[in-house]
């Protein structure tokens, strides 16, 4: 199977990246969480995903709520597609 890596940042209501924060990237239409990582100090993060299947990124942190999921360039979008069959949603939480 053919995968692509996501790349993007965590950013709090203010927009100030977020460090430490569980990103996941969990199958549109399912609650199956097919990877997750840590953001480093900068807010980054990176996830090799499966090409051709449709996820949703979400991003937790303990004592942080209204954070949103920033893809690729840290261009706000509400899909992103990286490849053949595969399309990245933004998510605020």
């Amino acid at each position: 199977m053919a995968t692509t890596d996501v790349i993007g940042t965590v950013v709090d209501a203010s927009g100030d990246t977020v460090s430490d924060a569980k990103v996941s990237a969990t199958e549109s239409g399912s609650t199956t969480v097919y990877a997750s990582t840590t953001t480093s100090s900068n807010g980054s993060w990176v996830l090799e995903l499966a090409s051709g299947v449709k996820y949703t990124p979400t991003a937790t942190k303990s004592g942080e709520s209204d954070l949103t999921v920033k893809v690729d360039s840290g261009v706000n979008q509400d899909s992103l597609s990286l490849g053949i069959g595969f399309t990245a949603v933004e998510a605020s939480y």
